[in-house]
C-alpha cells in the first residue's frame, strides 16, 4: 500500500483492465431506495428466545 507513480500503474491498468470485455448494453436508472415514514412509528418487538445471550437495539431517524 502506498503513493504509486501513474508510469507504474499504467501498466498494471492495461494488463488487467484491458483485458476485460466490453458489453454493448444499454443500462437504465433504477431508484431503490426506501420511502420516508412520515410521523412518529414506536413498535416493540418481543422474541422468545431459546438461550437469550445478547439484547439488540435498533433506531431509525
Amino acid at each position: 500500500m502506498g503513493d504509486i507513480q501513474e508510469a507504474q500503474l499504467r501498466p498494471l491498468l492495461e494488463k488487467y483492465f484491458g483485458s476485460l470485455q466490453a458489453k454493448n448494453k444499454q443500462e437504465n436508472f433504477r431508484d431503490n431506495s426506501a420511502e420516508w415514514i412520515s410521523g412518529k412509528v414506536d413498535k416493540d418487538i418481543y422474541l422468545a428466545m431459546e438461550n437469550p445471550k445478547s439484547t439488540v437495539n435498533v433506531g431509525y431517524k
